[in-house]
């Protein structure tokens, strides 16, 4: 049920061997631009959630058949640049964003100097299970979401961060292969954060740019989370006034700017939770993350994660022992 393997090479024949033998028929080559190549991949396995890391100093082309008809597939970019080309298409994927596609189709990607690119392939039955529209068929739901996103944007680092807690270090060991409940909660948590998260063709900031208040707002938050500030103090440092910020939120987020910043901290307060190399106790973590009461936090945390947050951790440690 859990699986985890690693590759780092600078042959390129090697690499594709030995992708297809653990994952699925690959053909890798240098692009040409680079002197030398080299290639270092990490693939970890959950049940049925593959996950996939793949980086390079050189760049590379790669050829290689998606997930199948029962899957779906995540490639967020996380440094350089990736160009993701199909029979009928082609999309540019930079840093910073994510690409959703259906599987079943031969892919080819041209990866840039210096990229990393992790890829999640998440099956179609276990979306359907827990999407709250089940009168639509799932592919039709996933057909209705944007291709490409802005991943701070809409708050998918989270699916990054936990996607990177099951890939785990630098091994070829599953880093919860002592406690595989817990994988299956953090695998389980990475499906609904999409659900949670990823936007609509018809849900405000999907690819259509968010206005500038609430861009440059976003930004301002990202940068001060950890601190202590009032919704004024945001707006008087990027120089709009109160109303203004809020009907910024409003109009392109689709919220307002405190529930924005909550389940923000909710977030991140959840990834420390999730590390199981976290010395931190919950009430620490609530307490850095801007949550002065902690039963506040716990009905909050609950709420959104349907746990509680002492659950969260406790998994989080078994996967030490």
């Amino acid at each position: 049920m859990l699986r985890k393997c690693l590759i780092e090479t600078t042959d390129p024949v090697e690499f594709s061997n030995f992708v297809t033998r653990s994952y699925r028929e690959t053909k890798v080559w240098p692009t040409g631009e680079q002197s030398g190549f080299d290639i270092r991949l990490q693939l970890s396995t959950t049940r049925n959630l593959k996950l996939a890391q793949l980086s390079s100093r050189t760049g590379y082309h790669c050829s290689q058949i998606s997930a199948g008809k029962g899957y779906f597939g995540l490639f967020l970019v996380q440094s350089g640049s990736v160009r993701l080309k199909s029979k009928n298409a082609a999309v540019e994927v930079a840093a910073g964003t994510a690409h959703l596609r259906l599987g079943g189709e031969r892919l080819e990607f041209e990866a840039s100097a210096g990229s990393t690119l992790l890829h999640a392939e998440i099956p179609i039955a276990r979306y359907a299970s827990l999407a709250s529209n089940h009168a639509v068929a799932p592919e039709e739901q996933l057909g209705g979401l944007e291709s490409v996103v802005r991943i701070e944007a809409h708050s998918l680092s989270i699916i990054e961060d936990m996607a990177m807690v099951l890939i785990g270090d630098q091994s070829d060991i599953h880093p919860f292969i002592r406690s595989p409940f817990a994988a299956l909660r953090v695998k389980e948590a990475i499906i609904a954060a999409f659900i949670d998260y990823w936007p609509s063709h018809d849900s405000p900031g999907g690819m259509a740019d968010y206005g500038n208040t609430a861009r440059r707002a976003i930004s301002w938050l990202h940068e001060h989370l950890q601190e202590d500030f009032t919704m004024e103090d945001v707006a008087k440092a990027i120089g709009v006034s109160m109303r203004g910020m809020q009907q910024a939120f409003k109009d392109d987020v689709g919220t307002s700017p405190i529930n924005y910043v909550q389940r923000l901290r909710l977030q991140r307060a959840r990834q420390a939770l999730l590390d199981p190399s976290s010395g931190m106790s919950v009430s620490e973590i609530a307490h850095v993350w801007g949550f002065r009461h902690l039963g506040y936090f716990a009905a909050r945390y609950r709420t959104l994660y349907g746990e509680a947050p002492s659950e969260t951790r406790r998994k989080a440690q078994m996967s030490k022992s």
